[in-house]
């Protein structure tokens, strides 16, 4: 649309494999400051477990759900174009072997061996937002944003949107504009399983509702490749850690 405009923050993984795929590379490494990717965020968790192979599913999906050290759709151009290139996240900082290979389909032997999920993280400071409406009405306004929207399900003729807190202005006036009656929630953080099939959904649904048992938790429900449970933000790292250690740390 010659449109100029920027892509966010871990946009640059991005920008490697839109090259990869047109040059039809064999392999790109993505260099970070970490070694690779963790079962969690190494600043936030105390003994995060580095993941040596990840299909670029599951990848992507961990940047759908807050990891931070990926751009969310970053494997799109390899995804389309049915490539077989390899990318590695690695790092030149430190004097280490280990990285994350990530491919079509991750090496099944390399990976952890509990069915209860591959990695877990965490988006903060997110808004609940519930909208009612008989009819949605027909009007000049633009529909709102589904970039806006974290997850999103009905229940009871209502329709629960949990939004970032940034986009928590526009996102209300778009709601107003399309015909919904809205209301508003504390702040909330999303804490995700991702999972390595969905086969595994129940037995991660039921982890996290012993594990957390302890924190008020809003909802727990499955998205995608994820279970995930909404919680006060204010005690989302602590819960964090607590399922993060009785998966992986124990």
């Amino acid at each position: 649309d010659s449109i100029t405009t920027t892509m966010g923050s871990e946009s640059s993984d991005l920008t490697a494999t839109v090259l990869a795929s047109a040059l039809m590379a064999e392999e790109v490494a993505i260099w970070k400051t970490l070694p690779g990717i963790y079962t969690a965020d190494p600043e936030l968790v105390k003994a995060p477990k580095l993941l040596r192979s990840l299909s670029f599913g599951e990848a992507e999906e961990m940047g759908r759900r807050g990891a931070r050290i990926l751009f969310p759709e970053f494997a799109h151009p390899l995804i389309q174009a049915n490539s077989n290139t390899l990318v590695r996240i690695a790092t030149p900082f430190a004097r280490t072997t280990g990285h994350t290979t990530i491919s079509r389909e991750s090496a099944m032997p390399n990976r952890r061996k509990s069915r209860n999920g591959l990695a877990i993280a965490i988006e903060e400071h997110l808004v609940s937002v519930v909208g009612a409406s008989s009819a949605m009405q027909a009007s000049a306004c633009h529909s709102f944003s589904k970039q806006s929207i974290v997850l999103q399900w009905t229940s009871q003729g209502e329709t629960h949107f949990i939004i970032r807190k940034d986009d928590r202005r526009t996102f209300l006036a778009d709601l107003d504009c399309a015909g919904y009656s809205s209301k508003e929630s504390s702040q909330l953080s999303a804490i995700s399983i991702i999972l390595r099939d969905t086969d595994s959904a129940t037995e991660a649904l039921a982890t996290i509702a012993k594990s957390l048992r302890s924190f008020q938790i809003h909802a727990i429900l499955q998205a995608g490749r994820s279970v995930i449970a909404l919680i006060d933000d204010a005690q989302g790292i602590s819960a964090l850690r607590k399922l993060h250690h009785d998966l992986f740390e124990t």
